[in-house]
């Protein structure tokens, strides 16, 4: 994408395809492991795409052929990561190809859609040294496959194939390996037709403001009437009556 930053370490890389911002972990020797200098760098290279004006989905994957067997231990780093995965402004597409352990799980689940192919694994065993597993992981989980199948499969450290996941909503589309990155780049793709500034809003209400009903209800009747007069909401007007695709801008 034009103007948009590009930067690459030993560790982290960020490219562009479109809108769609592609974050790599590029620490394949050590099976994208998650110290602590790869967790800032990829906490900043996270900041930085979902920072850019242009940009309108994530795609996050591990290079190589392990998507990330974890860390060594969970500290506010990890949290912030996690954070902008999940309450971000930007949807987030995970490329999950190989393992996904600990920590490296919890990064998997905490990303709204999840690609994977039959032979990877998602590993739910308990963090390192017996703690609780990162990333909030025994949160996220239950949200996506169930509260009784997450506590069972954290509760035993289970292991999910690719079509085991896909089965129980874990992933919601397996690839032949040759074609994970198009076919998340294709699903990041619809989330950028979508307009940014009620994607933004929806991400964070479903993740803090849905617990209950009444809590439902008071972050829909906070939040539409700023989404109503919004720039984006003009545009989808104008579009629809003018029976044009829509260009919102995230205003």
């Amino acid at each position: 994408m034009s103007g948009a930053p590009h930067s690459k370490t030993d560790l982290v890389s960020l490219d562009w395809r479109g809108p769609v911002a592609v974050v790599t972990l590029t620490g394949s020797t050590s099976r994208n492991s998650l110290d602590r200098v790869t967790k800032n760098a990829l906490l900043e290279t996270l900041k930085q795409a979902s920072e850019t004006v242009a940009c309108r989905a994530i795609v996050l994957m591990g290079g190589g052929d392990t998507f990330s067997v974890g860390g060594d231990e969970a500290d506010v780093l990890s949290l912030e990561i996690f954070q902008i995965l999940t309450v971000g402004r930007r949807p987030v597409v995970a490329v999950v190809s190989g393992l996904a352990a600990a920590a490296g799980m919890s990064l998997a689940v905490a990303c709204d859609y999840v690609v994977a192919t039959e032979a990877t694994v998602f590993d739910c065993a308990l963090g390192p040294g017996g703690q609780l597993p990162q990333g909030a992981v025994y949160w996220t989980l239950g949200r996506r496959i169930g509260a009784g199948r997450a506590r069972h499969a954290l509760l035993t450290g289970r292991h999910f194939t690719g079509g085991e996941a896909l089965a129980i909503g874990l992933a919601n589309e397996l690839a032949d390996p040759s074609e994970l990155l198009d076919k998340a780049v294709a699903a990041a793709m619809r989330y950028a037709q979508m307009p940014p500034l009620a994607l933004a809003w929806l991400k964070a209400a479903m993740a803090t403001g849905s617990d209950t009903l009444d809590q439902a209800i008071e972050t829909e009747t906070n939040v539409q009437p700023l989404l109503r007069f919004s720039e984006d909401h003009n545009e989808a007007v104008a579009a629809f009556l003018q029976k044009r695709a829509p260009n919102f801008v995230g205003r």
